[in-house]
């Protein structure tokens, strides 16, 4: 996929025009909700025609802002392909000069294909994730938050030595991941994928 953080060597290429560009392919009507709470629904809907209808934006008044060349305007609408892989990466436990208080632990994450957001079963899937919910052994939203969902009866309340276990449903436009995120000490990695997997099926 792409990079979640700006690679260096892009920081440079980025002036005035390419985020006019930017903005002109992704900040536009079909692609915007505007929400209101406490507003009076007229006065909402006058002011969304005001400032995102009757005004244009700068770079539709001044072509000058928009590079020339189509192709550096294009939008990558292609369709995503799921491909199923392994990764393991290692590191070195930091060396701390007095006790830290923080445990070692090794984590690991457990996904399959999900579906976009366009899908009919976009919102069954939400609820699978709202229901396998999960979370930490500490959480500091407070005591109570999430304590009967399918990781935390069936999971983190049994194993003692399972610190997190967390499902995600990540949906895009065309595709999506359902996982979940789970870590333990690292002496119960084996045990700790066995349980996750045994949850997911």
């Amino acid at each position: 996929g792409l990079p979640k953080i700006c690679p260096e060597g892009n920081i440079n290429k980025i002036d005035r025009k390419i985020l006019f560009i930017y903005l002109k392919h992704h900040h536009t009507p079909k692609r915007m909700v505007v929400a209101g709470v406490g507003v009076e629904h007229k006065r909402l809907v006058e002011a969304v025609e005001k400032y995102f209808v009757d005004q244009k934006p700068i770079w539709e008044e001044d072509s000058s802002l928009i590079i020339s060349d189509r192709s550096k305007n294009f939008v990558d609408e292609s369709i995503a392909q799921y491909t199923g892989g392994y990764i393991l990466e290692e590191c070195n436990v930091p060396v701390y000069a007095g006790p830290s208080g923080l445990p070692e632990l090794s984590h690991i994450v457990i996904g399959l294909e999900g579906c976009s957001h366009q899908d009919p079963d976009f919102v069954p899937m939400c609820v699978l994730n709202m229901m396998m919910g999960g979370g930490g052994s500490f959480s500091a939203g407070g005591p109570g938050k999430g304590m009967y969902t399918r990781l935390y009866t069936n999971v983190l309340n049994r194993y003692h030595w399972l610190y997190s276990a967390t499902a995600y449903n990540h949906a895009y436009a065309d595709s999506g991941i359902f996982c979940i995120h789970a870590s333990s000490t690292p002496s119960h990695v084996r045990e700790m994928a066995e349980v996750i997997v045994h949850e997911m099926v």
